[in-house]
């Protein structure tokens, strides 16, 4: 099941990475070589006599200022974000690239990230939660490239789509992920996960001839690998928890496996979460879960694995949630780096054989 050409990630807007992509991948003086391409797309791509930009670099560079201690201004990378308008598909061109697109090269470069970060005239408070747009560079081997994108069909795109085209003009139909807490909501109960929308824009995964769009909070969406339609969210033959994401998973190769993560949050009394270690075979049928004697976790932010072990990074963030639930801030605003704190990593055995091992400094 080892991945079959160039799979890509990214955290950030699609639109600019995918641009410097292009300018890197078709400069002449660059040289890949691919051990295992792709097979051709079954379909063909509707060709454009003048293709338009795939993406928009930013407006300016993101530079960023400390206020304080872990407190980021970040009006600069927000500036710099622009909305993809409509989706794309387009053979690639000499108006668009600086040299040669190389022969050497066959596959499709896959791509993920937020790309639209408006409903309406409303912004989403945080641009991370823009819809996710997945980008596909097709490389036929013969010097020509096709490039096509399609946003993420998650349940919230949908129907905020669908509420546009009934003329509709308030606020967005879902929250965004840096929707603001309030008091009232808080005391009644209320987890504001539930009234949050799947994004599916942190990331894309190819294995096993199945192509996931992942979400940092929610479960991935299956996308049909050659025309990048959204196939809708899967658990993985019920391998993942209801509602849980599938996070950085990787692939390895020696045990021709996918491994990754899942979590989920528990969101009182102690805002930490519950932790699952899983592994997939060539079929992606579950072949290994580890879920017991797993430290929780306040803010885990990666993730990779040796032969013999799990290693999971937390950083030493804090949340105050206090001033959350009082309402008027997002999470991302009540989040500060602890002066004194360390960052931790945990190692836990692949194969059993003790308990996890928790490193500080």
């Amino acid at each position: 099941m080892a991945p079959t050409g160039l799979v890509g990630r990214h955290m950030g807007g699609a639109r600019a990475l995918s641009i410097a992509l292009l300018a890197i991948l078709f400069t002449s003086s660059v040289a890949f070589s691919i051990r295992a391409p792709l097979p051709s797309l079954a379909h063909t791509l509707s060709p454009s006599s003048a293709a338009p930009p795939l993406c928009a670099a930013p407006r300016a560079v993101a530079r960023v200022h400390r206020s304080g201690l872990g407190r980021v201004q970040c009006s600069a990378w927000d500036s710099g974000m622009k909305s993809v308008k409509e989706e794309m598909s387009f053979d690639v061109d000499e108006s668009v690239v600086q040299g040669t697109v190389p022969t050497n090269i066959a596959g499709t470069l896959y791509t993920n990230g937020p790309g639209l970060f408006e409903f309406g005239t409303n912004k989403v408070d945080s641009k991370v939660d823009g819809d996710g747009i997945v980008c596909g560079f097709s490389f036929a081997g013969d010097g020509t490239c096709k490039v096509r994108s399609r946003f993420v069909r998650t349940e919230g795109y949908m129907k905020e789509q669908k509420a546009l085209e009934l003329g509709y003009e308030g606020d967005a139909v879902f929250k965004s992920r840096a929707g603001k807490g309030t008091v009232l909501g808080q005391a009644a109960g209320f987890n504001q996960i539930d009234d949050v929308k799947s994004t599916a824009n942190s990331g894309v995964f190819f294995a096993g001839g199945r192509l996931l769009a992942v979400d940092d909070c929610f479960l991935p969406h299956e996308i049909d690998p050659a025309g990048l339609y959204t196939v809708g969210a899967t658990r993985i033959r019920d391998s993942l928890p209801k509602r849980g994401p599938l996070l950085v998973p990787k692939y390895d190769p020696a045990e021709k496996r996918v491994v990754g993560l899942s979590c989920k949050t528990l969101v009182r009394p102690s805002y930490v979460s519950r932790t699952w270690l899983l592994e997939w075979d060539e079929e992606w049928k579950q072949v290994s879960i580890a879920k017991d004697n797993i430290p929780q976790f306040r803010r885990l932010t990666d993730f990779g694995f040796t032969r013999t072990d799990y290693v999971l990074m937390e950083c030493p963030l804090k949340v105050n949630w206090v001033a959350y639930a009082a309402g008027g801030k997002s999470v991302r605003e009540v989040c500060e780096l602890e002066r004194e704190g360390r960052t931790k990593i945990t190692l836990v055995p692949r194969k059993g054989g003790g308990g996890p091992v928790v490193f500080e400094g």
